[in-house]
């Protein structure tokens, strides 16, 4: 996802407000964040589950994307508890992001399209996150 966020996209998170100045820097943060729930024992495995497009204007939309972590090769679609370990031993867990997307004409290579993602709203994911890994900043 982060190979299509445009330079200076804006991140808010539970009133914080970030910027991801280049996708060099969009790619760096997201291979350490991945790293870091690996190592917080929940892996890696994030499923793409639903995307909903709202149309804002001609150029611009409102994407909301809904995300799972799957622990231990165990969906929560196939039965497993949503962050309890119930059926199976699933202690994975869902949430959303709005992202939002530009679309600009002339403004690519060679006079091309440039289009991407300007800004994401994270609540959702970082909350669910610490919930589960309350440590998860420290490492």
């Amino acid at each position: 996802m982060s190979s299509h966020y445009l330079p200076n996209l804006t991140s808010f998170t539970l009133g914080t407000t970030t910027t991801v100045s280049t996708p060099a820097e969009a790619a760096k943060g997201t291979l350490l964040h991945l790293q870091k729930l690996t190592k917080a024992g929940v892996g890696a495995d994030i499923r793409l589950i639903r995307v909903a497009v709202k149309e804002i204007s001609e150029f611009s939309a409102a994407v909301f994307v809904t995300w799972e972590l799957v622990v231990d090769d165990n969906p929560i679609s196939d039965g497993g508890a949503e962050g309890k370990g119930g059926k199976g031993k699933a202690k994975g867990w869902r949430w959303r992001n709005c992202y939002g997307y530009r679309r600009m004409e002339g403004q690519g290579v060679d006079g091309g399209v440039k289009e991407g993602f300007e800004y994401i709203v994270s609540d959702e994911e970082v909350g669910e996150l610490v919930k589960r890994v309350p440590k998860y900043f420290e490492m």
